[in-house]
């Protein structure tokens, strides 16, 4: 093979399909092959720009020491007939003004 005319990425694409995929190991099959000298930071170049590096999983870096942006807290939904503490307050002040009866009797001629 080392008389073929070989480029360094397709000696570095040959070296990773090998096996070879730490770059002094790289390096070593490269020249050991092609009798080509690389260093191991230009093996590491070609092939993370031919997309031969592996893709790191998880979180991408630095991910996890960034601040979590604040919100304010957020409602519950409620239905449309829910009655809140306000409400019950309010009628609670009616009740006391103009007696549980009376209030009874208002609401019953709003209901009609």
């Amino acid at each position: 093979m080392a008389t073929e005319e070989v480029s360094k990425a397709d000696a570095v694409r040959k070296a990773v399909a090998d096996g070879w995929t730490k770059p002094a190991e790289g390096v070593m099959y490269i020249q050991t092959m092609f009798g080509m000298d690389l260093s191991p930071a230009h093996f590491s170049n070609i092939k993370s720009t031919l997309g031969l590096a592996k893709k790191r999983r998880g979180r991408p870096p630095g991910s996890k020491n960034q601040p979590k942006p604040e919100t304010a807290p957020i409602a519950a939904p409620r239905p449309r007939d829910a009655i809140d503490l306000e409400a019950i307050q309010a009628v609670k002040e009616l009740v006391d003004r103009v007696g549980a009866e009376n209030l009874k009797r208002l609401v019953g001629a709003l209901g009609k």
